[in-house]
């Protein structure tokens, strides 16, 4: 009897010591938008995907990251734990839904239009015509919230799609950060001349990673310490030059 008891207790040690030593894996899940985080050749690239990548080696954990689609990433942080969805505006209806880890990197959304658009737009409620959006977007509930109408709004499932309507005149007008819009007009190898900047529909704010409320608070912690040391360090600048040096700001 005390042998079995003793295998028993030896069995549990060596389980615990095993389990103890598996690392923490956190899901991470994100959209195509360059500069941000994109996909390049089987990669997942950007500013705050690297950093993403910083934050998970110096917290000592492991992350697994994959781009979808907006809405997909967005509801699946929202329900499972050890996930989180970037980049992420922090508003007040999302406030108690995630825990913040952040801000990563600046958010400062424009209206683009064409150059024959009309750039003496003062007010958002007096705009005519059509806006790209993605579902789910928390700009658009900005949109909303300066006048725009609901009918103003063609839903796509990312910016990729948004642009291509854009540039195929399907829509008249779609939104984005400035370093975005560059990058997605470059890559289009069309002319910074074919874009133009309308009115600013929110700044002043930052993106975040939104982690699941149900994460481990040890694991948020660890990311948030993770971030606050890398900032010290200045690596948030260093990765944003290595991304965005050289670009030109739209007129």
């Amino acid at each position: 009897m005390f042998r079995c008891q003793w295998l028993w207790f030896s069995a549990a040690c060596i389980s615990g010591l095993v389990l103890a030593a598996e690392p923490v894996v956190l899901n991470a899940f994100t959209e195509e938008w360059p500069p941000y985080s994109f996909s390049d050749n089987g990669t997942v690239k950007g500013i705050a995907t690297d950093l993403l990548k910083e934050i998970a080696l110096e917290a000592g954990i492991s992350v697994n990251i994959e781009v979808v689609p907006w809405k997909r990433a967005y509801e699946t942080a929202l329900h499972r734990p050890a996930t989180l969805v970037f980049c992420t505006a922090r508003s007040a209806e999302r406030e108690q839904l995630f825990e913040w880890v952040g801000p990563i990197v600046p958010r400062e959304i424009w209206l683009f239009g064409r150059p024959d658009s009309n750039n003496s737009l003062l007010r958002l409620d007096a705009l005519s015509g059509v806006i790209g959006a993605v579902f789910g977007d928390a700009t658009v509930t900005d949109l909303f919230a300066k006048g725009v109408k609901p009918e103003q709004i063609d839903y796509s499932k990312d910016m990729e799609t948004v642009l291509r309507k854009f540039l195929y005149r399907r829509v008249n007008y779609f939104y984005d950060t400035e370093p975005s819009a560059v990058w997605r007009v470059k890559q289009q190898k069309l002319s910074l001349t074919e874009l133009q900047k309308i009115i600013k529909i929110s700044g002043g704010e930052g993106y975040y990673y939104a982690v699941n409320r149900k994460t481990s608070p040890d694991l948020v912690n660890k990311l948030r310490k993770a971030l606050a040391k890398l900032k010290d360090r200045k690596r948030t600048e260093v990765i944003m030059q290595n991304y965005l040096s050289g670009w030109k700001s739209a007129q």
